[in-house]
């Protein structure tokens, strides 16, 4: 049996980070997974590990001041980049993942 082709996922960024970006910066971001890699839970945890690091790769152009207005910049870009991804590939157990990230993230900062 031949295996599956990746899947690409392309989509222009409409974060609030896009706002610092000159318009050629906002671009396109595109990302690659097999969908393999959503049969185990730890083929899951891995892609979400790629989503997150392809998500900071994509938004670290925006932080290039160290001001927190730049950092949270990139925060937002982040989650949305994330966020875009993982709706894109409409999987429970990643949904989930994300989810629980998120949740902890939240409640960090209303401490």
């Amino acid at each position: 049996m031949r295996p599956l082709a990746p899947f690409f996922i392309a989509f222009a960024s409409l974060s609030a980070a896009a706002a610092f970006a000159s318009p050629a910066s906002a671009g396109e971001f595109s990302f690659a997974y097999r969908t393999s890699e959503l049969s185990s839970s730890r083929g899951v945890a891995a892609l979400y590990e790629r989503i997150d690091a392809g998500a900071e790769a994509k938004c670290a152009r925006y932080g290039g001041a160290a001001s927190l207005v730049f950092k949270r910049a990139v925060a937002v870009c982040r989650d949305d980049v994330m966020s875009q991804l993982v709706g894109a590939i409409d999987n429970p157990a990643l949904s989930a993942m994300h989810e629980d990230a998120h949740s902890g993230r939240f409640a960090s900062l209303a401490r």
